[in-house]
């Protein structure tokens, strides 16, 4: 059990395999994230010997945008229903065998490549 200032809020298994939020369904956050990529990626002179990783990834909302521009990325997401989600996005967007590219649940033993 978790708890916190609010009292317990329940166990993992309970809060981490339906959770209810995709960051991808709003336009607005996607568009912020887009922009976000494109200004980080210059400041830090991010590419393709680079590496994003990113805790609590949700549904690839933010990493999408590095892969586009083919710097590799590392997405953990504990959420097993949100992190499927991530995979069908990949597979979509044509999976690969590539070891610097997933999206992985750490609460599997299940890992999961984009392009």
């Amino acid at each position: 059990m978790f708890s916190g200032p609010v009292g317990t809020v329940g166990s993992a298994e309970h809060i981490f395999t339906e959770y209810a939020y995709f960051s991808s369904f709003s336009d607005s956050w996607l568009k912020h994230s887009s922009d976000y990529v494109d200004m980080i990626s210059t400041r830090l002179d991010l590419g393709s010997q680079s590496l994003v990783v990113e805790l609590a990834s949700n549904d690839g909302y933010l990493l999408q945008y590095f892969v586009k521009k083919g710097i590799p990325v590392l997405g953990v997401e504990p959420a097993v229903n949100v992190a499927r989600a991530a995979e069908q996005k990949a597979e979509l967007g044509g999976a690969t065998s590539s070891k610097d590219q997933s999206i992985c649940n750490p609460r599997s033993e299940n890992r999961w490549s984009i392009n």
